[in-house]
């Protein structure tokens, strides 16, 4: 429901032509693109954005990802024909394994396979899939933004193992659209020191 909620208003937005509200920022206008919802895991109190998640079960919050996507999209009523567009275009966000603020431009955690297709990956593979493992409708969002974190010093927005083995490989997704989150080309420089320029 909330999900509808969020694809319904964005339409509306668009459909009226309204602008964003960018402070002294010259105007820009309510596109069809949204980044959301934010899959990451709340494992400890203390890091991240807790009160943005659904919570610590990667399968409740994939459970969640998929109604929201697919609430937002409005995938139901464009697969049955009932519409030609998708309401918007939904990004799973942070992809992948971003949970920590302090020192958020900097951090690469270094996490085992074991960790990573248990705890950080299963949300995000019922959000990208079309399909869930019994073969009923998932997610299927259409875009992702990168997190400023990454895996075992590779940061997301540049780690071919996350973006290209696993989305488009193993979640068989080459249709995603990959965004970044704001400052994280810059972070690769300045923050983690992944490259040079």
């Amino acid at each position: 429901m909330k999900g509808e909620a969020m694809g319904d208003e964005i339409r509306a937005f668009n459909n009226l032509q309204w602008y964003r509200a960018t402070g002294d920022m010259p105007k820009s206008l309510i596109g069809l693109n949204g980044y959301g919802p934010n899959l990451n895991i709340a494992r400890d109190p203390r890091y991240g954005r807790i009160s943005e998640l659904p919570g610590e079960d990667p399968f409740l919050t994939g459970t969640y990802a998929v109604n929201m996507v697919r609430g937002g999209q409005g995938l139901d009523a464009f697969e049955a024909g009932q519409s030609k567009y998708l309401k918007m275009t939904m990004g799973l966000k942070h992809y992948a394994l971003y949970n920590v603020e302090a020192d958020r431009a900097a951090f690469i955690p270094n996490v085992t396979a074991h960790d990573l297709w248990e705890t950080y990956l299963p949300q995000y593979s019922l959000g990208f899939s079309a399909k869930d493992a019994d073969g009923q409708p998932a997610g299927h969002a259409m875009g992702t933004m990168c997190s400023y974190a990454g895996l075992n010093g590779v940061p997301s927005c540049a780690n071919d193992y996350l973006l290209n083995q696993v989305v488009r490989t193993k979640f068989n997704r080459s249709d995603v659209v990959v965004g970044t989150d704001c400052g994280a080309v810059n972070n690769m420089v300045d923050g983690n020191k992944y490259a040079s320029s």
